[in-house]
């Protein structure tokens, strides 16, 4: 188990956060963290959604953006493993304040590029995909650069084999 020692971390979070006074918005975030464990460690998309859920509803209630944003974000990446492409750009565009990290803005933004794809907005794919290469040059980012570039050629052979330039689907 990779997340271990995470897992170990948000739980203690999760329990401090939860004596009194509650403090509802740690909760969310801890919930949030632990439910990233379950996606990434044990592929469980079924116990990271409710976890996410739990976190959104936390951070909504304690007006607590970092655990509202990092809960949709999570279940934008869900929606994407379930290849439901409109709901995953929904969730992915509704975070307001982990775009202000590399890290968040660079999964958000792959995951809007994976979905624009998918649903045939080929420009938009683009559109994010440029973004994504530019937000992830610094070299502990290069896993992510890889993925965009991956999705670049992906858009670039969808463009190819259905003749169409594409369109946005959102302005820009």
């Amino acid at each position: 188990k990779r997340f271990a020692p995470a897992r170990e971390a948000f739980d203690r979070a999760n329990t401090l956060a939860q004596q009194p006074p509650a403090m509802l918005d740690f909760s969310g975030s801890a919930i949030a963290g632990l439910a990233d464990c379950d996606l990434l460690d044990k592929h469980n998309d079924s116990d990271a959604k409710s976890k996410y859920t739990e976190a959104l509803k936390l951070g909504n209630e304690s007006k607590d953006e970092a655990a509202s944003s990092w809960a949709h974000m999570g279940l934008g990446d869900i929606h994407i493993l379930n290849r439901e492409w409109a709901l995953a750009k929904m969730e992915l565009g509704a975070p307001r304040l982990i775009p202000n990290s590399v890290s968040g803005y660079s999964r958000i933004l792959l995951g809007l590029a994976h979905a624009s794809l998918e649903l045939e907005e080929l420009d938009d794919a683009n559109f994010y995909i440029e973004n994504g290469i530019a937000s992830t040059l610094r070299l502990d980012y290069r896993f992510r650069f890889n993925q965009f570039n991956d999705l670049k050629l992906r858009v670039e052979e969808r463009r190819a084999s259905t003749g169409s330039n594409g369109s946005f689907a959102v302005g820009h």
